[in-house]
């Protein structure tokens, strides 16, 4: 519900929208809270359109951004709540992706977004950090400085990193918490006392050197101070470092730690293999495929949203992952039963009803329309759809089946010079890259000898029509003569 208020305006506007494309976008309140949203119409494809729009609006915008001190604590709420108030954009934080969405007009969106990024910039001038290379420094800090600087300043003031090397120490604040780290790290190096109890364990923390207390032991045979390896496996959300290894044997073991913080780590370095739902704060998993046609589609059976196992966007079923991420009006220039495209060379939008398939830009280039090859010359163009189509229309037209019945009286010249028009057009049609020379002399024979053909037809025809006619003269003259004389034959 607090999205849609926030969004209210925009989907006032997709409403409106709807109406004059003869569709209906209707919102129903549901008892739990949630706002669902129908689009209805009877086109088909104005529906497809609209429901894509509406879906990218659901969606919202999304910040890859990330800062564990400013998301991963817990003053982000405060935080989100301040943005909203202060641009009017509504931002939540995705941990399963480290990444925000927001939701809003464009304007209060991006103001969000410069704010954050101001929130950024001012917390890394903020951060100060140590890099703790001696053993006893590391034992120091896990026991006594990151147990005393988290108390003093909160957790969200406080980085231990036992995971990379060499290993360090973050704190964020002012001057005072960097002087007290200061002062804590010169402390490490003289003469303080372990506050661990003493243990009889045989066994050295790989962390601290010192004898294991509360004692977890790893399927590699290493055993750590629980505390040690709580602060080892913290460190792996911050260092993204997967599979996280045993430091056993002075670093040397490297043996995998399947725990939970390094198998987030590894879904995050590993988004071809795993991919959270998309739902923010949905828990779920699934496996990603690599199927892009869209057909692999998966349905979280937390939150019941659907998605692409490809791209993790929503399901876009019938649509390759490329087809369904890009802009749908797009899509509507690019389909090929739109009639529209685009100029290979300009992106000038083209518009084509009816005839060939050869198109002549406005920037003097002429295009196949077809497979949008581009010529200099609209002969090239020509021959390039004759070569790589069959000919020069969508679908081969029979010169021979357009042919109307030619009545022996039309005149011989008129119905030579129609089948030389005809048999010149299969002439412009049939040429080939291959032997052009010889196949235009083939063809100028082939029209020459049906020219001399037809010709003779013609002429016989007539001859044949000149002959009924010299009879039937000759049949009414004597019918003629017989009534003259008066004559009657009677046979009885």
């Amino acid at each position: 519900m607090t999205q849609y208020n926030v969004q209210k305006a925009q989907w006032d506007e997709l409403t409106g929208t709807c109406k004059r494309e003869s569709c209906d976008l209707k919102v129903r309140n549901m008892p739990d809270g949630r706002v669902r949203l129908n689009v209805h119409g009877d086109d088909l494809e104005k529906v497809g359109l609209l429901k894509v729009r509406a879906e990218q609006l659901a969606r919202g915008t999304t910040f890859s951004m990330w800062n564990r001190r400013l998301f991963d604590s817990a003053t982000a709420q405060k935080l989100t709540d301040d943005l909203r108030d202060a641009t009017g954009a509504l931002v939540m934080v995705d941990k399963r992706i480290k990444g925000l969405r927001a939701y809003g007009p464009a304007r209060a969106v991006e103001r969000a977004r410069e704010q954050l990024e101001f929130y950024a910039e001012e917390l890394a001038r903020k951060e100060y950090m140590k890099e703790l290379t001696a053993q006893r420094t590391i034992q120091f800090f896990t026991e006594i400085g990151y147990p005393q600087l988290k108390e003093t300043y909160g957790d969200d003031a406080v980085m231990l990193d036992l995971v990379s090397q060499p290993r360090k120490i973050t704190v964020t604040g002012d001057e005072e918490i960097r002087h007290r780290l200061d002062r804590l790290f010169a402390d490490s190096f003289g003469d303080w006392s372990s506050t661990k109890a003493v243990s009889d364990n045989e066994h050295t923390c790989p962390i601290c050197m010192s004898p294991a207390t509360a004692p977890s032991a790893l399927g590699c045979g290493h055993v750590y101070c629980t505390e040690c390896l709580t602060h080892f496996v913290r460190s792996a959300l911050e260092s993204n470092a997967f599979p996280l290894r045993c430091s056993g044997d002075e670093g040397q073991c490297g043996a995998p730690l399947l725990l939970e913080a390094a198998f987030h780590a590894h879904i995050e370095q590993n988004p071809n293999i795993l991919r959270p739902c998309k739902t923010p704060g949905c828990a779920q998993l699934y496996s990603r495929s690599t199927r892009e046609d869209g057909s692999a589609t998966v349905k979280c059976p937390a939150c019941f949203s659907s998605a692409c196992a490809a791209c993790g966007n929503n399901a876009h079923g019938g649509r390759t992952c490329a087809a369904a991420a890009r802009d749908p009006s797009e899509d509507y220039i690019n389909s090929h039963t739109s009639g529209i495209r685009r100029c290979p060379r300009c992106q000038t939008p083209i518009f084509k009803d009816g005839g060939c398939q050869h198109i002549s830009c406005r920037c003097g280039v002429h295009i196949c329309w077809r497979c949008l090859a581009t010529f200099s010359t609209d002969r090239e163009c020509y021959t390039h759809m004759s070569s790589a189509h069959g000919g020069i229309y969508e679908q081969e037209m029979d010169i021979a089946e357009r042919r109307g019945h030619v009545e022996p009286a039309i005149p011989a010249e008129f119905i030579a010079e129609d089948r030389l028009a005809r048999l010149q057009a299969r002439e412009i049609e049939a040429v080939r890259p291959r032997g052009v020379a010889a196949e235009l002399q083939r063809q100028r024979q082939q029209l020459a000898d049906r020219r001399y053909q037809e010709d003779a037809e013609v002429q016989r025809r007539l001859r044949q029509l000149d002959a009924t006619r010299r009879e039937r003269e000759r049949a009414e003259a004597e019918r003629a003569r017989q009534q003259q004389r008066g004559g009657w034959c009677v046979v009885m």
